[in-house]
């Protein structure tokens, strides 16, 4: 923790943000903005974003009304910082008191962003799997991986398997490497080739900056599989084929962003049909059922009521 300038606001850093962070408690505080959101109890304008020489940078503003505090989060997205050895996503989130507009926090984001978003994923692993899910694949070695791994492994008991899949062998092996912490009882597994990755998976996780889909259709189970796409940040990137998009039941984070998800306008734009079931905030206020078979897939990158969500609980466990 570092107080900072004459304002007097807490710098919160990454290796704070690891320690503070309890994920029951956060996962269900993260339910708990789904909910409010498609409830239409939060103030959240649409995301913006900026172009920029060589990347993006996304605006996100969110208060859940009648809180004690609001947030803006700023992000910028640079894939080709890849090849320089440097974060592709780089985001920092501000946490002002909503009852004078002070700020009170300043929240290093990248491991905060990588638990968040590992967070909302473990609600599509919890909720719209129609058995306990035990075979993961994941596709990534990034920060997202990385956190999706950790997290799935304690708030998922059932998973037995974690398969990961990178392009970039030396990434598959630092991701092990660095894995190797998780519980006994998981068998992480590095995998040679994407269809490897996805084969017999009940969840498979999109964690990368891919353009186009990184795996096909025919190599998963549909009959009961949930795919979550969370790494297409704009919308002419896509991870998940268009075929299996266009046959599943199709859940979103927020409706008002579909425009801007690869995953959604790409395929619309070469003819397929998508259908949208609705919200995982209405899934979770019990206004919407999962069909009793075909693939589901939970689109999401990062709704801004989340991020105010877990900034109100770290911020509250660090003034304990």
């Amino acid at each position: 923790m570092t107080t900072v300038g004459a304002y007097g606001f807490t710098l919160i850093k990454e290796s704070e943000v690891e320690r503070l962070i309890d994920l029951e408690e956060a996962y269900f505080a993260i339910e708990d903005s789904y909910k409010l959101y498609s409830r239409g109890l939060s103030t959240t304008p649409a995301t913006t974003a900026l172009e920029v020489d060589h990347g993006r940078l996304f605006s996100f503003l969110s208060w859940l009304n009648g809180h004690r505090f609001f947030i803006t989060k700023l992000a910028t997205v640079f894939t080709g910082n890849r090849l320089l050895g440097k974060a592709v996503v780089q985001p920092m989130i501000f946490l002002y008191d909503s009852s004078n507009g002070d700020l009170v926090a300043a929240i290093e984001g990248r491991y905060f962003a990588g638990i968040r978003t590992a967070l909302s994923s473990t609600i599509a692993a919890r909720r719209l799997l129609r058995r306990p899910a035990k075979k993961v694949a994941l596709f990534g070695t990034g920060a997202q991986a990385r956190a999706h791994a950790r997290v799935l492994q304690l708030l998922v008991p059932s998973v037995v398997q974690i398969t990961v899949y990178s392009r970039d062998k030396a990434n598959r092996e630092s991701f092990i490497k660095e894995m190797t912490a998780l519980r006994d009882s998981l068998d992480l597994r590095v995998a040679e080739s994407p269809e490897e990755t996805a084969a017999g998976a009940d969840l498979i996780i999109c964690a990368t900056s891919s353009s186009t889909p990184v795996f096909e259709a025919s190599w998963i189970r549909e009959d009961d599989v949930c795919v979550v796409g969370l790494g297409a940040m704009g919308p002419k990137m896509q991870e998940i084929p268009d075929e299996l998009i266009a046959k599943s039941f199709v859940i979103v984070d927020s409706l008002k962003e579909v425009d801007t998800y690869g995953e959604i306008v790409g395929p619309r734009a070469r003819g397929y049909s998508v259908t949208i079931g609705g919200e995982i905030g209405s899934l979770l206020c019990e206004e919407l059922e999962v069909p009793a078979s075909g693939p589901i897939i939970f689109k999401h990158h990062g709704l801004p009521v989340t991020d105010a969500a877990l900034a109100e609980v770290l911020y509250g466990r660090h003034q304990v």
